[in-house]
């Protein structure tokens, strides 16, 4: 994001509506990493939103940094799918 003109980042100790009225700020970008952020991060948006008006958009986040379902990589394996980005000894998976 360094040397980009459109995009500053802040660091404040207030309520963010508080936040975003003093800088005019209309849109909080937030990352999701699961649905469990998506529930919490949610009721967050709303409020902020009843407060302020101000909107909440939500980006999921990279693969590489996300949470791994163990049941859905070993859906994947019984699948005759390629697991090996997710787990660091395929072999030892148990079915």
């Amino acid at each position: 994001y360094e040397g980009n003109a459109k995009i500053s980042i802040h660091v404040f100790k207030k309520l963010t509506v508080d936040y975003c009225k003093e800088t005019n700020c209309d849109f909080i970008l937030r990352g999701l990493r699961d649905t469990k952020d998506f529930e919490y991060e949610k009721s967050i948006a709303q409020m902020n939103f009843k407060l302020s008006g101000v909107e909440t958009v939500f980006f999921m986040t990279e693969p590489s940094v996300a949470p791994i379902s163990a049941t859905i990589v070993r859906e994947i394996a019984k699948n005759d799918g390629d697991i090996e980005e997710f787990v660091t000894n395929p072999k030892m998976l148990v079915s």
